[in-house]
């Protein structure tokens, strides 16, 4: 992913409604960005925040709150990985019992 993809997908992030690969992709390009995107995601984080804090006690430590929302971000990344690997495992073992399972017919019919 480019800068530009990351920018673009930055209010979708920042609100948390990218799911998928489009949150996967970007998180990973935010996090590591050697470009503007750090910089940029800092001041759209900034704006983000204060104005959905209105209401509350304002706190503007924003280097740290951007630091405790992408790690929420990436636990939710790892979470879904672990879910999807979890996913792929089982029905590697359902094809391979469903396999053993013709194997076994196969022979007996053979072996008749």
């Amino acid at each position: 992913m480019d800068c530009s993809v990351a920018q673009k997908n930055m209010n979708s992030f920042l609100r948390e409604t990218l799911k998928g690969n489009e949150l996967r992709k970007t998180y990973y390009h935010l996090k590591n960005c050697k470009g503007q995107c750090k910089e940029v995601l800092l001041d759209e984080f900034s704006f983000y925040t204060t104005f959905n804090d209105l209401d509350k006690d304002l706190d503007f430590n924003y280097e740290k709150k951007l630091e405790e929302f992408m790690k929420k971000i990436g636990d939710r990344i790892q979470t879904g990985d672990l879910k999807l690997k979890t996913k792929y495992f089982f029905i590697s073992i359902l094809a391979c019992l469903a396999f053993v399972v013709i194997l076994v017919v196969a022979l007996r019919i053979v072996y008749r």
